[in-house]
């Protein structure tokens, strides 16, 4: 994500998810990849994940809310 190179990020991440799966913060970084290339959906159903795997990890209800917001405010556009 660094080098702004989501294609090579999401193949790092797909490679850490095999070898350590369900770690819900893989699935926080799918969600940062997925808004970066503002697929806003697909960045909410990976927090969802997350959430799933670590429900009381307060920063990812935030992150949640605020893409509620983003995922709200583009409908209305």
């Amino acid at each position: 994500m660094f080098s702004r190179n989501s294609t090579d990020a999401k193949t790092k991440l797909d490679s850490f998810n095999q070898r350590f799966p369900n770690i819900a913060a893989t699935f926080v970084l799918y969600a940062s990849v997925d808004t970066f290339n503002n697929n806003l959906e697909a960045a909410y159903g990976n927090l969802l994940q997350a959430q799933k795997l670590d429900p009381s990890d307060l920063q990812i209800q935030k992150m949640l809310t605020q893409l509620e917001k983003k995922i709200k405010g583009k409908t209305n556009e």
